[in-house]
């Protein structure tokens, strides 16, 4: 389509300023509904990011606790789980622990690795029962050969908290407590630390 102009090839001047683009309004006017936006989203995105870290790493203590059970029948003996920082033998006794760690309980004191699962989110704190943090690790909770779940030489008699949390409040919901049944069945749970992550107050009796 031929260009208006007036009559030697220039262009009228209001021809050339609907050319021109964004004015200098117009464009600081979307920059401002563009941060609003982004000030709308980002605690939704804050939320979804930390729901799937806790999901994450709820998935990871289940997938250890079903390996124990697994070494503990194939290799017929006590299998426990301990924390480890290293991956090479367990330690006492953290109130978060670093990492979790399969191990063969040998004496009253000792342990031989058998796997170790590096948790994934430095967000994320995993926070175990009182039973998980004894000294001797005979006395900690372990599964047995016929694979069910005891606390020393004594069957558990109630469920066993091993708690995922993040200390903030979005999510609401921000602790996942991975509950170890007497059967040996696993049951995931959320709750509210009101942006704070207690230890869990559920251990055998």
């Amino acid at each position: 389509m031929k260009a208006e102009g007036n009559g030697n090839g220039a262009v009228r001047p209001d021809t050339a300023r609907t050319a021109a683009g964004f004015t200098l309004i117009e464009l600081m006017v979307t920059i401002a509904v563009l941060a609003i936006l982004l000030a709308i989203a980002a605690p939704s995105l804050e939320t979804m990011l930390n729901q799937n870290r806790l999901a994450a790493a709820s998935d990871q203590v289940i997938a250890t606790l079903q390996n124990a059970r697994m070494e503990a029948v194939r290799q017929n003996r006590r299998v426990m789980i301990c924390d480890s920082s290293n991956g090479g033998q367990c330690q006492c006794c953290q109130r978060k622990w670093n990492g979790l760690l399969l191990a063969r309980p040998e004496g009253d004191d000792g342990s031989k690795s058998l796997a170790f699962t590096q948790l994934k989110s430095s967000s994320v704190e995993f926070i175990p029962g009182n039973a998980f943090n004894s000294r001797y690790w005979n006395d900690r909770v372990a599964y047995r050969a016929d694979g069910r779940p005891a606390s020393g030489a004594s069957s558990l008699s109630q469920p066993l908290t091993l708690r995922v949390c993040i200390p903030t409040t979005r999510p609401a919901n921000n602790i996942r407590d991975v509950l170890l049944h007497p059967s040996g069945r696993i049951e995931v749970t959320s709750a509210s630390g009101s942006g704070k992550c207690p230890a869990p107050d559920t251990t055998p009796s």
